[in-house]
């Protein structure tokens, strides 16, 4: 079974290409399929907030070379990256942490017994952390070469 960032109120496990609840039937909620639990909500939120905090900074790199010419520009990108990288970075923690324990009791609990691995969504997260270290580090050298002019 895999499972991603993203879920479906059911986990997609092989029964001749349908779902868990395409097996189950319209009385799947009353068996407990798997709905979204807080760990799952927290991940998205974080993936939201870092999107949000990377669209700030793009608007404010175009900005930094049509209208600002701030000294501080660069540390408040620094700033910004690095925030973005700490959400992601809880997301990459905590999702795998959380979620293979708890969608492996969930689908017990259905007489199901299933092996668990992560799906793609989850992989380009990892590949989004990576980017946004970069990003980060980046962006720190920029702020200390700022300052040191």
């Amino acid at each position: 079974m895999e499972i991603g960032i993203l879920t479906n109120r059911c986990p997609k496990v092989n029964f001749g290409g349908s779902s868990l609840c395409d097996q189950i039937g319209s009385s799947s909620q009353s068996l407990g399929c798997i709905s979204k639990y807080d760990f799952e909500k927290y991940c998205v939120a974080a993936m939201f907030i870092a999107i949000i905090f990377n669209i700030v900074i793009i608007v404010l790199t175009i900005l930094s070379f049509i209208v600002i010419r701030h000294e501080k520009v660069p540390l408040v990108l620094a700033i910004l990256a690095i925030i973005s990288t700490l959400f992601i970075f809880t997301v990459v923690i905590v999702y795998p942490a959380k979620g293979i324990s708890t969608y492996k009791d969930s689908l017990k609990g259905l007489g199901v017994n299933a092996s668990m691995s992560m799906e793609y969504s989850y992989y380009l997260t990892v590949f989004s952390l990576i980017l946004m270290i970069i990003a980060s580090i980046v962006g720190c050298l920029m702020a200390r070469e700022s300052f040191s002019n």
